[in-house]
């Protein structure tokens, strides 16, 4: 029974060490998350997704890949199906086109760079979470309740390790 209560003291701080070491690891792994923006690539997945982006070599890259790139003279990234690959420039330049669109996208990338981000996966609505979270204010918020999380933990672990000693009266 002690060694019961003495898990679930510790289940908050290991939830958060869980997090802290799959945060860690994607780090470590190039692995990252980005919100979809658009229903471009319906059904495969949605607006308000995350996909799961890995660099891999640019030099690699072939039709049916999908990859993040920003076309040029865009601001943000998009997230398309390679439809063409052409080398005969020396580094690949790639044609997209997003899986519910009818046509291909009016540009095509160079791929400059020696690696390119590529879509591993995807993770439903979390594209939503991610976006709100960017705001400073739901920086701070998460951030107290993190190190409020921690404090919480710690304290409910010192004290039942407390022992209290009967009185000698």
């Amino acid at each position: 029974m002690a060694a019961r209560r003495a898990l679930a003291r510790l289940a908050p701080l290991s939830w958060v060490l869980l997090l802290a070491g799959v945060l860690v690891a994607a780090h470590l792994q190039h692995v990252s998350l980005q919100p979809v923006l658009t229903g471009s690539m319906a059904p495969t997945f949605a607006a308000g997704d995350a996909v799961v982006v890995r660099d891999r070599p640019a030099d690699d890259v072939r039709v049916g890949d999908v990859l993040v790139v920003v076309p040029p003279g865009q601001p943000d990234a998009f997230a398309h199906r390679v439809v063409a690959v052409d080398t005969t420039a020396g580094r690949p330049v790639v044609r997209t086109k997003g899986d519910a669109n009818a046509v291909q996208d009016d540009w095509v990338v160079a791929l400059d760079e020696p690696t390119v981000r590529e879509v591993q996966g995807h993770v439903p609505r979390l594209g939503s979470a991610l976006l709100a979270v960017q705001s400073p204010r739901a920086r701070g918020l998460l951030l107290a309740l993190l190190g409020l999380t921690c404090l919480g933990a710690a304290v409910r672990v010192l004290l039942g390790s407390v022992v209290v000693l009967p009185s000698s009266s």
